[in-house]
Formats: C-alpha cells, structure tokens, sequence
C-alpha cells in the first residue's frame, strides 16, 4: 500500500473549526487521512463516520485505531442520509474529497493510472463483480457518439470524437481489456503537440471513463440535494473537488443555499493548494476546496 497523502486538508481544519466530542460525516474514506485527523481532534467523546464504495478500504479502516468512535460503511457518499438514520445522529461536519486516492492510482490494481499497462480497465472503485459496469464495458459496448459525449462532458477533451472514433475501429478488431490498448488508441487519436504538455494527453480520457463507471456526478448531486437536512444548524460542508464540472455543481449549490438563507459560503474564493503542497504532493494540483456553514 502506498502512503496516501490528505489534500488541503489544514485548510479544512482550519475552515470548518472541528472541536472534541463533535460527529464527522467523511464520504470518501480512501487512505483515511481526513478520518484520522478528524478523529484526533474530536477525540474519545466524538464520532468519526465514514463511507467508501471500496469494502477493502472499510474493512481495513475497521481494523485501525483512531482514538474516537468509529463506524464506516461500505456505501456511496450519497447514502449519507442512510448513515445519519442508522447512527440516529446528525453531523457537525460532512467533508467529500472528490479525487482518487494514492493507494487507487498506484495499487489497486483497476486501471485507475497509466503506469501499469497490463491493469484490467476496470475503473470501479467498488470491485468489478460487485460493480454496475467497468470501463472497459463502456469501450467495447457504448455507441461513438455516447463514448464522444461522455469523453467531452466528463473530461472536457476536445479530442473526444477522434479518440471515440478510435475506439470503435479498434474494438472492431480487438476488444478493450487493459490499459495500454486504451493509452494506444489515444497516443494515436491527439496531435503530436497534444503530447507535449505537461498533463499526459491520456488524462481527461481517464478521468471522465472513471466519473461514467462510478456514476460520481450522479452521486454528488443525491449527496449535495440531501446533506443539509443531516447536518446541524451551524455545521460546516467541505468538499474537495479536481474537475471544473464538479466544482461548478459545488458552487451554484453553494451559492443557492446562500440566496435561500440557509447559510454562509464560508470561503467567497475557492482554496487551492499552497506552494508547500503542491511541492509535497504534485497530485494536488487541481484540488479546489469550498466550504458552506448552515445557519
């Protein structure tokens, strides 16, 4: 396992002033970085709870100390209204980190990276047999112009359509099963000076097959219409997004409850990582914190 390292996670401290005996709700446990931090602070008397859609995280999390209560489930964050009934609590706190894990990019062995191109094209963060759909079921069984469509609105590739077209004409002849033949198609699909950034030219393509596997803008919009009934007059939401559609749903959300008197945006300009962050941990680079405290 690799050493997973919490994004922004001082500033979320610091933006929504956890204090000891206090109920978190974290919906996306990975590493369990936010879990155990917050869990240091709320101490003995308070609760930490969590979800992930991976049963290894939760049943590896379940065997940790943390110093405070504990209860995790193997759920999607948007049954946070589920957790809140079955704890028979409300929260203090909910906090989202909306971006992969270290351990899923680097261990997981499901085609989240590019390192590895013999990883099955997966893409679950659920494991594949307990999951709806893999990515890469999407590749060999998806319409071009749903591949295309889904490629531009979840990643915001503006080579979707070729790299859609390719993928057709190679799944005619060899279905997609690994990474690499994904990684193939691309390097063959985006112009030569496409390949020259700084962002490897496979990244948006990844990214939006991860959003449709795991059905993640689906997910967030249940949690963000949910959240504020479960949480306590004077709590904070924090979320942690790394996509500009994403961040957009957060804000407007934000920005609505704002207009209706339901709260405060507590941070008017989204936080990004310092300079220290992103030299620690460059994969921080695209995280955008925003904070809403219910009145």
């Amino acid at each position: 396992m690799t050493s997973h390292i919490p994004v922004l996670l001082q500033e979320i401290i610091d933006l929504t002033k956890p204090e000891p005996g206090m109920t978190i709700f974290d919906g996306t446990l990975g590493g369990g970085g936010y879990a155990k931090r917050f869990a240091h602070v709320v101490g003995k008397d308070g609760l930490v709870s969590g979800t992930d859609l991976d049963p290894l995280v939760t049943e590896r999390l379940a065997n940790e100390s943390f110093g405070s209560k504990t209860a995790f489930f193997n759920k999607p964050f948007s049954a946070i209204a589920d957790v809140a009934r079955d704890l028979d609590v409300q929260f203090d706190i909910a906090v989202l980190d909306l971006g992969l894990s270290s351990d899923q990019l680097d261990s997981s062995g499901r085609g989240f990276s590019f390192k590895n191109r013999e990883e099955p094209l997966d893409m679950s963060f659920a494991h594949a047999e307990q999951s709806d759909i893999t990515a890469a079921e999407i590749l060999n069984e998806w319409s071009e112009e749903s591949i295309a469509d889904i490629l531009y609105g979840f990643g915001g590739e503006r080579f979707s359509r070729r790299i859609a077209r390719s993928v057709i004409e190679h799944r005619a002849e060899t279905p997609f099963v690994n990474v690499g033949q994904l990684l193939d198609v691309i390097d063959d699909s985006v112009p030569h000076g496409y390949k020259r950034r700084k962002t490897h030219p496979a990244t948006k393509t990844f990214q939006a097959l991860r959003i449709a596997t795991n059905s993640e803008w689906m997910h967030l919009d249940v949690f963000l219409k949910t959240v504020l009934d479960v949480v306590k007059p004077g709590g904070y939401i924090a979320i942690v997004s790394f996509h500009s559609g994403e961040d957009r749903k957060v804000k407007h959300t934000f920005r609505s409850w704002k207009d209706q008197e339901l709260g405060t945006i507590i941070n008017k300009k989204v936080v990004t990582p310092s300079e220290t962050e992103l030299k620690d941990n460059p994969r921080s680079r695209s995280a955008l914190l925003r904070v809403f405290q219910k009145k």
